[in-house]
């Protein structure tokens, strides 16, 4: 992303002089990004098929339906340690995929599915080379 120049803009971070949010997510569209990203897989590589999640009566529905299916060997990282990321934490670990340190994500294979938590500043570097979150004041 950096050689390319690629911005990108968390939508959480946008204040209001005051500091409050102007947009908020939570622990649902985690849980249904995680969700609606193993049905895409499902798709793509024609391994599975997974109803689309407005078709399922609850969250019980959503793990229901996503205990059906066989992961591939496949690595997944959770960028972020907020309520969004903790909502996808959640379908990931009641499929019981192995979380792992970034040192082994990034330096071994794996035979089954795995993922890595990381956070924001571990997958952001500032413009100016200071150390820290920036948070930008519209």
């Amino acid at each position: 992303m950096l050689a390319k120049n690629i911005e990108l803009y968390d939508h959480e971070t946008i204040t209001k002089p005051s500091g409050a949010r102007l947009i908020g997510f939570g622990r649902y569209a985690g849980l249904v990004g995680a969700y609606n990203g193993f049905r895409a897989l499902g798709l793509r590589d024609g391994l599975f098929d997974l109803p689309k999640v407005e078709h399922l009566p609850d969250l019980d529905g959503v793990k229901a339906a996503l205990d059906k299916i066989t992961l591939p060997p496949i690595k997944i990282v959770l960028s972020g340690t907020g309520k969004v990321a903790k909502g996808a934490k959640e379908i990931l670990d009641h499929l019981n995929i192995p979380e792992v340190s970034d040192t082994v994500y990034l330096t071994s294979e794996f035979t089954q599915a795995v993922y890595c938590m990381i956070d924001v500043m571990e997958y952001n570097k500032r413009l100016d080379g200071a150390k820290g979150l920036y948070t930008r004041v519209f």
